[in-house]
Parts: structure tokens; C-alpha cells; sequence
């Protein structure tokens, strides 16, 4: 949380990602719009949405086992996506949702930037 104070303080753009579970994270998500905000920052939400299918191949790969506490395996993931309304933008704020099975990130962050009118830098946003 002292990072993205400091950066709101600062003025300097982040990006936070992780996986919203409604219900189970929205003290979390209110704690960080309110630190942004009260900061001088602006918080941009944004809610990609994949199909299940999809998901479940992504999740496999070797790349994720090697970072501990990830999802790796497709019977783990729908657990959690039936637990978890892990698919919910947050309530009472404005969020961007996005589905985007097929569409390559650079299109998807392509979206993001043009809906929020982000401006772009040398170094990408």
C-alpha cells in the first residue's frame, strides 16, 4: 500500500494487477481507491474477462509454476471461479470490461489506453 501512496503522491502512473474476488476483496480494492484518490491519483478499473476453456490452457503453462501461489492447474481455477465471482467488475465504480480470449495484449492494452485516454509515453503508457 506505501508504494501506491507514494506513487499517487508522486504523480507516477501504475498499474496494479491481480484477480478481483467479490465480496473477499472489495475492503482491499475501497483501501486502494481511497489512497489513490486521496493522494491526487486516479484509479482506472479495468475487468478482462476470458472463456473458462481458455483459461484453463493458459493456466498450465510452465511459466506460472514457477511463481509460488499461482493458479496452476484448470480443476483449481473453476474451483475458484465458482467460490469467487471472480468474473464481477467492482460495484459503484465505473470498470472497463474486456473480453478478451483471442485478442493478443498489445490490442487489449490498446483498448484500455483509448477508453480511459491514457496518454502515451516513449516507454509504452
Amino acid at each position: 500500500m506505501q508504494l501506491i501512496t507514494e506513487a499517487a503522491k508522486e504523480g507516477v502512473d501504475l498499474i496494479h494487477t491481480f484477480v478481483y474476488a467479490k465480496g473477499p476483496d472489495d475492503r482491499y480494492v475501497d483501501r486502494v481507491i481511497d489512497v489513490v484518490e486521496k493522494n491526487g491519483g486516479e484509479v482506472c478499473l479495468v475487468l478482462l474477462r476470458c472463456d473458462i476453456d481458455e483459461l484453463s490452457r493458459r493456466v498450465t503453462g510452465e511459466s506460472r509454476r514457477a511463481i509460488a501461489g499461482k493458479v496452476v492447474t484448470p480443476d483449481m481455477l473453476r474451483s475458484l471461479h465458482e467460490q469467487y465471482g471472480l468474473t464481477s467488475p467492482f460495484p459503484g465504480r465505473e470498470s472497463l470490461v474486456i473480453e478478451n480470449t483471442g485478442f493478443p495484449a498489445p490490442d487489449t492494452a490498446e483498448l484500455i489506453i483509448d477508453h480511459y485516454r491514457l496518454v502515451r509515453t516513449a516507454a509504452g503508457v
